[in-house]
C-alpha cells in the first residue's frame, strides 16, 4: 500500500502570517496545507495524518493553539507539533512541552529569524518522527 504524501499542517488565524509560515515550513517531499481556525485545524487533523503541525498559540483565544496541539497528539502520537507565539512566557513554554509539543518558538525573539528557524525545526521534527516510528517498529 502506498503511503500518502507527507503532510504538514500550518495553523494561524492571520492570513498573512499563515502564508509566511506555510512558505517557511516547506521542505522537499512534503505537502503543506493550512487552517485558519482551531475548528478547521481539528477537523483536518481528524481526517488526515500530519507529520508536523505548526500552530500559532494565540488563535481565537490566547492559548487556543493548545487545543490544536492536544488534538494532533491524540490523533497520532507521532505527529510533531511546533507551537509559535509572539507572546511567550516561561510558563506557557513549559505547558506546551508538557502537552507533548516537539518545540516552542517565540516569533519576536531578538536576533532570531523565526521563519528560518521554522524551516529548520520542521526538518528536525520530521527526522524525529521518523526515528520514533522506527523505534516503535512502525513503517
Amino acid at each position: 500500500m502506498e503511503h500518502p504524501m507527507n503532510r504538514i499542517l500550518v495553523v494561524d488565524d492571520n492570513a498573512k502570517a499563515r502564508e509566511h509560515l506555510a512558505s517557511a515550513a516547506r521542505v522537499p517531499g512534503v505537502e503543506v496545507v493550512t487552517a485558519g481556525s482551531v475548528a478547521e485545524a481539528i477537523q483536518r487533523i481528524a481526517h488526515e495524518i500530519f507529520y508536523v503541525v505548526v500552530t500559532d498559540l494565540q488563535l481565537e483565544t490566547s492559548q487556543s493553539g493548545l487545543e490544536v496541539l492536544t488534538a494532533a497528539k491524540e490523533r497520532d502520537i507521532y505527529t510533531q507539533v511546533i507551537v509559535i507565539t509572539a507572546y511567550g512566557t516561561p510558563e506557557i513554554s513549559v505547558r506546551c512541552m508538557a502537552l507533548g509539543a516537539f518545540d516552542y518558538l517565540e516569533k519576536n525573539s531578538p536576533g532570531t529569524d523565526a521563519l528560518a528557524m521554522i524551516n529548520k525545526k520542521v526538518q528536525l521534527a520530521i527526522e524525529f518522527r521518523n526515528a520514533k516510528l522506527r523505534e516503535g517498529g512502525v513503517q
